[in-house]
């Protein structure tokens, strides 16, 4: 019923505004833009054990503020029960009676009630939505009604802002949480015409305590002043002024409240009332004042707000009290001596519940911890600097005015650190109409101008630029704790298995080797693609759709689906990944195919199809790094782009001509391990050849498959659209489910089911080839991830039928397109120098110029194009690693001019400051030591070795 009675006692326009408050005072506010946000957001709070409350009032913008309100549908009222308090009701079913007994009086019609756990609430629901600034001027009159017959919490009735508990919800204001409940189930609406006809006329009076401020401040400056965090004590005012260092006009009417005169009495009234303590302040002022009445004490206190009396009107009606007064001419009224600055609550220590809230949601604010002193937030927002107490002329400590450095909340949420950008924080900011984050190093802490140009730049403005030095102190200060909390999260530049490949990220989050789930700290540099990898839809439409390529006709559908589980085992594998393309007529579903599998871990618009020049591609690659690249319709991109897309898939890595220093570094460190799959209407065979005299290398990394158009597509033209068009928007989900199953399984036990299927492929008509080690693996790979997934109850297929469809297509396409391919030995001595080039010595004119790091592997002359191999060292290397005949590599190389024999005993090491070394058995060949060659070769190499094991 909840849901009903707020259908009808909510405005039908404007945000919504739910909010919870914990045990400790602490509010969470969550706006909605509809009923059923509403009542998700009251759920959300239910489920964290808060007490739930829900604003009458709808607002303009994301703050539950008196000026943000904009229209209201209720009049309501509080009955607050405590026996103990003669203001209130001594039980719930006196409250009941007392409002039955106001009905009568009132004539007015009956209301809804709810139980609130601690008392009752009666709701009026209106026929119509009515601006704010209406309702409040009868809502007041309203009010004032009640005060005359029923004891109702004065504040509530007529606040704009005002959020009451939520039926149907848990109060926790006891040890023994109390449920709260609707106690009708009528949700009549009345008259809201009627209603005003009822109350009579009201005056368009001010009512807002913001006009005691000075003249000329406007709400926007009230707003950038942060006046809301300020609240005026009557307490404070009395005590000092009882002490002689406050207002003589206070003073006198606190000593003298039985003599003096009916305007001596209101006006000190009217100063109490617009204090926060103004309920008991307005009594302890009055009670000793002749003919005092409770209830007309609070109605004559009313009559003052918005008009409490100036210094001038106190100095001109009794001007003996005003002389010599030490706030002359600096205050305006005597509020100005108990205004305070209100802190909002802070915490020893943030804890984890609250840093994973305030991580999700934008709008969030943490407690500030109490080390940031002496820097502190206000209540309602914005940063302050509190300068020590200082001891007055006459040895008095006295509290200097806190100073205002950010009217915006600024804080930073994280902390993350990787080697090349070093310490990094992410900042919030957040402002009235927006919340924004941005990282920032942490070298500009301790550097102004940086500072100073960072911040601004990302809309950071102090109230004055003097104030530039003590907001530089203020995040030292946030940074000095967060250092003592707990370790940086590691700043992840890829997506894929971290480095050490204890974990593996997917978007913004990764998952360790438990299986579990952790946010990551992304870099910026790859946040548009870790968006890509974020899960939409559901988990089961995508099951749904992707079991249904479990029949015949569309086994090579399911193996590309199966490319998407098996490219995060390419680590496993010898080389590093494997291009294969879906080609045929419109018609084949074989971009389906694509789309299927890019879903598996990504949206398939976003990743699938996209425009990029040669290093965009490259980049791409390295950015997903162990996750399926899907590249839709490759046919009119660049054959010379597309063939060094290839081999640097197969290689890991590639070269990447940009000149912004981060991403140079970038092609220092950065490799991948994967499986590629394109789509083109047309063969790309042709345009390979025609991009390359001899195109052998690429044609080993790459493999074609034309997708002939399924029967089942003919019979029902529309079972494609239904399977493969819900892969666009239910995504994500496989590739999470499968990577935490997959965390769990042993690394042995992923390479033995590699191993398996590899020797499976071996033992099939397909056979084994060296020239086909990059296809084995990859296919390998994709079945043992195939197999997996299939255990995880993600897929539901007959492996053993699509391996078995797989293989004879892939032996009609070897049969067909390169059958006269031969083993690459070239890029044999490419990768061996790979493998081994922290043990290489190069030398130039004689001279070397590098050092070696473990057993000499080799000599490379760069002047001669000399390379020369220990025997012993490159037999082992193409038997063991490569399963090739080094006699064969001997013949080949030889006809190509590249082998110029063998050396019985060569120095390898002459010339090198380390010393000369004995003669050893070495080959000798001859390869490109062009500029562009070597700084290829030499990059490729050292970023295999920083990255071994990916």
């Amino acid at each position: 019923m909840r849901k009903e009675f707020y259908e009808k006692a909510l405005p039908s326009q404007g945000l919504y505004c739910a909010a919870g408050i914990d045990r400790e005072g602490r509010t969470y506010h969550r706006f909605a833009e509809s009923l059923s946000e509403l009542e998700d957001n009251i759920n959300e709070l239910q489920q964290n054990k808060l007490n739930v409350f829900v604003a009458l009032n709808s607002f303009s913008q994301r703050s539950r503020k008196t000026d943000s309100a904009l229209f209201c549908k209720t009049l309501f009222i509080d009955l607050d029960v405590d026996p103990e308090n003669d203001k209130k009701y001594a039980s719930k079913e006196e409250a009941l009676s007392a409002l039955d007994d106001f009905l009568k009086v009132t004539d007015l019609p009956p209301p809804v009630r709810v139980d609130s756990g601690g008392g009752v609430h009666a709701y009026w629901i209106l026929d119509q939505d009515v601006p704010s600034a209406e309702w409040k001027l009868y809502a007041s009159k309203f009010k004032k009604l009640c005060l005359d017959h029923i004891k109702i919490d004065p504040t509530v009735t007529a606040d704009a802002a005002r959020i009451l508990r939520c039926p149907d919800s848990l109060n926790y204001k006891k040890d023994t949480p109390l449920a709260t409940k609707l106690l009708d189930t009528d949700f009549q609406e009345w008259s809201f015409a009627e209603f005003k006809q009822y109350l009579g006329d009201v005056a368009n009076e001010a009512t807002s305590i913001f006009d005691i401020l000075p003249k000329g401040m406007d709400d926007d400056t009230k707003k950038i002043a942060r006046i809301d965090n300020y609240e005026t004590s009557f307490q404070d005012i009395a005590v000092k002024s009882l002490e002689g260092t406050g207002c003589a006009q206070i003073k006198h009417a606190l000593l003298n409240p039985k003599t003096i005169s009916y305007d001596e009495w209101y006006s000190a009234l009217g100063i109490a009332r617009h204090c926060v303590d103004w309920e008991s302040a307005i009594h302890q002022l009055s009670e000793d004042y002749d003919g005092y009445d409770h209830d007309k004490t609070v109605w004559k206190a009313d009559q003052t707000l918005g008009a409490p009396r100036s210094c001038d009107f106190f100095a001109s009606n009794w001007p003996e009290r005003c002389e010599g007064c030490a706030f002359k001419g600096r205050i305006r009224n005597p509020l100005g001596i108990g205004r305070r600055l209100v802190e909002a609550p802070t915490t020893e220590k943030i804890s984890e519940k609250d840093t994973i809230r305030v991580e999700a949601n934008p709008q969030e604010i943490p407690p500030f911890p109490t080390y940031l002193r002496p820097f502190i937030r206000g209540k309602n927002g914005g940063v302050y600097y509190l300068p020590s107490p200082e001891i007055d002329d006459e040895g008095v400590k006295v509290q200097p005015e806190p100073t205002l450095i950010s009217s915006n909340d600024l804080f930073p949420i994280k902390r993350k650190y990787s080697p090349g950008a070093g310490e990094v924080y992410v900042i919030r900011l957040v402002m009235p109409h927006e919340a924004r984050e941005f990282d920032v190093s942490m070298e500009v802490f301790n550097s102004p101008d940086m500072f100073k140009k960072v911040f601004g730049k990302e809309g950071v403005t102090p109230p004055s630029q003097k104030q530039w030095l003590m907001l530089m102190d203020y995040m030292n200060k946030w940074a000095q704790y967060l250092q003592a909390q707990s370790a940086a999260d590691v700043i992840r530049s890829q997506m894929g298995w971290a480095a050490d490949n204890s974990a593996f990220i997917l978007g913004g989050i990764e998952v360790d080797k438990n299986g579990a789930e952790r946010k990551s700290a992304t870099s910026p540099l790859v946040r548009s693609v870790a968006k890509m990898l974020e899960p939409r839809g559901t988990y089961e439409k995508w099951k749904e759709c992707a079991n249904e390529l479990n029949r015949p006709d569309f086994e090579m559908h399911a193996f590309a689906l199966g490319m998407a589980f098996g490219s995060p085992l390419m680590r496993f594998c010898t080389t590093k990944g494997m291009t294969f393309c879906y080609t045929g007529n419109t018609g084949g579903a074989k971009s389906g195919a694509l789309i299927g599998a890019v879903s598996v871990f990504a949206s398939p618009n976003d990743a699938s199809v996209f425009k990029a020049t040669d290093n965009g591609f490259v980049m791409r690659a390295l950015n997903f790094k162990n996750i399926l690249l899907g590249i839709d319709e490759v046919k009119d991109k660049d054959p010379k782009e597309l063939s060094n897309l290839i081999h640097s898939i197969a290689q890991g890595k590639g070269k990447i001509r940009m000149q912004a220093s981060v991403n140079a570094e970038r092609e220092q460190e950065l490799s991948a391990a994967q499986i590629s799959l394109w789509t083109s209407n047309e063969s790309m065979i042709d345009k390979l050849f025609a991009a390359k005299r001899n195109p052998t290398g690429e044609m080993a990394r790459y493999m074609e498959y034309r997708i002939p158009r399924p029967a089942l597509l003919d019979q029902d033209p529309n079972w494609g659209g239904k399977v493969f068009d819900p892969f666009n928007h239910n995504y994500g989900w496989a590739g999470r489910e499968y990577i935490k199953n997959l965390m769990l399984i042993p690394d042995a036990d992923i390479e033995l089911a590699i191993s398996r299927w590899r020797d499976r492929i071996g033992q099939s008509r397909f056979g084994r080839n060296i020239a086909y080690r990059f296809f084995e693996n990859a296919t390998a790979a994709t079945f043992a991830g195939l197999e997996f997934a299939r255990d995880f109850n993600i897929v539901e297929y007959d492996v053993e039928r699509i391996f078995n469809a797989v293989m004879l297509q892939s032996i009609i396409v070897r049969d067909k397109t390169v059958k006269d391919q031969i083993v690459d030995y070239e890029g044999l001595i490419t990768e061996y120098f790979n493998e081994n080039h922290r043990g290489v010595l190069i030398f130039n004119g004689g001279v070397s110029t590098t050092e070696i790091y473990g057993p000499l592997k080799g000599r490379l002359e760069l002047d001669t194009g000399h390379f020369y191999i220990p025997s012993q060292s490159f037999d082992r290397f193409l038997v063991d690693t490569c399963k090739v005949s080094t006699a064969e590599m001997e013949q080949v190389l030889t006809s190509k001019g590249v082998f110029l024999g063998i050396i019985e005993k060569k120095r390898l090491s002459t010339g090198w400051k380390g010393g000369t070394l004995n003669g050893i058995k070495c080959y000798s060949f001859k390869v490109d030591t062009s500029k562009e060659q070597m700084e290829k070769l030499i990059a490729e190499a050292r970023a295999k070795s920083v990255t071994k094991g990916t």
